[in-house]
């Protein structure tokens, strides 16, 4: 049955009715945790936290400029600046919700230290 569709591969035909592939696990993937602020307080801060919470830190880039966007001025202040942090171990992909959860919690109590007049002092992508 030819209709056009790129199937890639991942099934087969059989009778004129195709069949979907087989459904995988996906292997597992790098965490890289992307965080951006005005403080280098707020680096080491989130540097210390990932590592008690998910073990070492493989790489970690040089901090640069995040100002691509003027979106995240009013919670966040001028002069952002960005980092990642890549960590040492493999990790199942199902595990990104709860990285998420965690690294939503940490902004929120990074926050609540009231050390800086922002209101999201800093921001953490996983």
């Amino acid at each position: 049955m030819d209709d056009g569709c790129d199937r890639n591969g991942s099934g087969q035909e059989v009778s004129g009715k195709y069949l979907m592939g087989e459904i995988k696990a996906h292997s597992e993937a790098l965490l890289l945790v992307a965080a951006f602020t005005r403080y280098e307080e707020g680096f080491e801060w989130i540097r210390t936290t990932i590592e008690e919470a998910w073990g070492v830190i493989a790489l970690e880039s040089n901090e640069f400029s995040f100002d691509q966007t003027d979106y995240y001025r009013a919670t966040m202040g001028t002069d952002l600046r960005k980092k990642f942090f890549a960590l040492d171990r493999l990790r199942d992909p199902a595990e990104l919700v709860g990285v998420k959860r965690q690294t939503n919690a940490w902004e929120e109590a990074y926050q609540d230290r009231q050390a800086h007049p922002e209101t999201r002092p800093l921001n953490l992508d996983p």
